[in-house]
């Protein structure tokens, strides 16, 4: 994250946490807690960990879908209309940023 900041700005390590967390929520959510306060801003960091939750559910859909069968559609269709809902709240977040 260190690295992401000096090279890249908060905007690098809004992308890392998104990149990271895709496989790791929790990876993603240690690293921006261990930040120095004001590394980046508040609404940035909440951006970056709800878009790394996308991410993460994204991964968890197609894990469900492949190898869930007909007896997961109805657990995806939860899942896919809990991400729509997420990925809503992130472009009205993104656009008030």
């Amino acid at each position: 994250a260190r690295w992401a900041e000096t090279r890249f700005g908060e905007e690098g390590i809004a992308v890392l946490l998104l990149l990271m967390g895709s496989m790791d929520v929790d990876a993603a959510i240690v690293t921006a807690g261990g930040l120095e306060p004001g590394t980046i801003a508040p609404r940035l960091a909440a951006l970056a960990i709800a878009g790394t939750i996308l991410a993460n559910m994204s991964v968890k859909l197609g894990v469900t879908l492949a190898y869930g069968g007909r007896e997961a559609r109805p657990a995806a269709l939860a899942l896919g209309a809990s991400m729509v809902v997420l990925a809503g709240s992130l472009v009205v977040g993104y656009v008030r940023l």
